[in-house]
């Protein structure tokens, strides 16, 4: 019986891809947002570029390689508009001459209680993201309750102008009808006057014969 032990690359290269598949994703929404001006691109602009920066970046383990730029993993060029590429044979290449080392670039167990969680790449991310997304402390937490006083002040404000030209509607509504009771006078005045001329007419008519 001949027993023959091969790495599952298919996996390995599905996660991969999966993490590609999402960084592009939300690099993508980012943009969107940035380009509208949204107010909150600045925050976002600056989340991404740290997760850029953290990507791109040396990545300390004990294997031989520390970028993931060795194993495959590349960035375009551009902040906002830049995207995560995956050569996949690279990747293969890397993972077939040095497995241990590939493995360890991303994850790693130091202290050997049987959890790869003491360094790499995916667990830098993920506390990374856990640090802008957990709770109540969480830094976008921080931003959401800045949003909504925000919204808090333009409510008000909102609510304010609508009771100023409430207020502005009825004053020039009660200068209207003022100026028509004025111009009802006026037609008054006027029709008094033209009877008043006829009336002078057949005065001096009647004067005159």
């Amino acid at each position: 019986t001949s027993v023959r032990i091969e790495t599952d690359t298919d996996k390995f290269v599905s996660a991969i891809q999966g993490l590609v598949d999402s960084y592009n994703e939300a690099s993508s929404q980012v943009k969107t947002l940035v380009d509208q001006g949204d107010a909150n691109s600045s925050f976002l602009y600056r989340m991404q570029t740290e997760f850029r920066t953290m990507l791109q970046g040396s990545i300390s383990n004990s294997g031989t390689y520390q970028y993931l730029a060795e194993v495959g993993i590349t960035f375009t060029r551009g902040i906002t508009s830049g995207t995560m590429e995956f050569n996949k044979s690279t990747f293969l290449d890397a993972l077939k001459a040095e497995p241990d080392s590939v493995e360890k670039l991303f994850s790693y167990d130091s202290d050997h209680d049987g959890l790869r969680d003491d360094g790499g790449i995916a667990n830098t991310l993920a506390k990374s993201i856990y640090n802008y997304s957990k709770g109540t402390t969480g830094a976008i937490e921080e931003r959401r309750e800045v949003i909504l006083k925000l919204k808090e002040q333009i409510d008000s404000r909102i609510e304010n102008e609508e009771e100023y030209f409430v207020k502005r509607k009825d004053l020039l509504i009660e200068m209207m009808l003022q100026q028509q009771a004025t111009l009802q006078k006026l037609e008054a005045q006027y029709t008094n006057a033209s009877s008043i001329t006829t009336n002078l007419n057949l005065i001096n008519g009647s004067l005159i014969s």
